[in-house]
């Protein structure tokens, strides 16, 4: 395993260039799915894709109180919550209160603000739920594109050159599928068309 920073990417007729860190990497294939940081290294890309800051806390284990994970729109970025097998209950959104909705953030800090809105869910929703007691906070970064739908298609200009991310929140719901559907288009040299409502030329990237 070797591990490195990319600083940009160039084409020219012998492949694609990797700059980074450590030296340049030569490869014939690229594919770059780093979500939140796309606009740091492509540009043109970025521009439909905004980093978003996503903040969340845990409880410390207690006694089974949700068989299934719940949502509710406390705030209208909407809040959620579901109970792991040892008892503790992850919970997280709150984003509308922070400064910004917290997008175009590019650090993984949890803020006083939207912790602090996140430990009123509980008490709002279920005042019969005491005792729970706060174990850890963390932040981490989504990517958000203008219609909530991820981008998987070629870098126009870029020959070899892949692009994936923008997943607004619902990568577990889509990444699987279509780290597939990419897979195979790598390997086997032609565009799936069932990633065309997925490209960079979607009217509603756009619009």
């Amino acid at each position: 395993m070797y591990t490195t920073s990319v600083l940009k990417i160039i084409t020219d007729t012998n492949g694609i260039q990797l700059h980074t860190t450590q030296g340049v990497v030569n490869a014939k294939t690229v594919i770059v799915a780093v979500n939140a940081w796309t606009g740091d290294l492509l540009h043109d890309v970025g521009q439909f894709i905004t980093p978003v800051r996503g903040q969340a806390l845990a409880y410390t284990p207690v006694a089974p109180v949700f068989a299934t994970g719940l949502s509710a729109d406390i705030t209208d970025t909407e809040e959620y919550w579901q109970q792991t097998p040892d008892g503790t209950i992850v919970l997280g959104g709150c984003r509308s209160v922070a400064p910004g909705r917290d997008m175009n953030v590019s650090e993984s800090v949890p803020t006083r603000e939207v912790q602090e809105a996140l430990e009123r869910v509980f008490p709002r929703l279920f005042p019969a739920l005491h005792g729970l007691s706060i174990a850890y906070r963390w932040a981490g970064l989504m990517a958000f594109t203008p219609d909530y739908l991820p981008i998987v298609d070629r870098l126009p200009g870029f020959p070899g050159v892949w692009v994936c991310g923008g997943f607004s929140g619902h990568g577990m719901a889509y990444a699987i599928r279509l780290g597939q559907l990419l897979a195979e288009s790598v390997t086997k040299g032609s565009y799936s068309t069932l990633l065309d409502p997925f490209s960079l030329s979607r009217p509603t990237l756009t619009s």
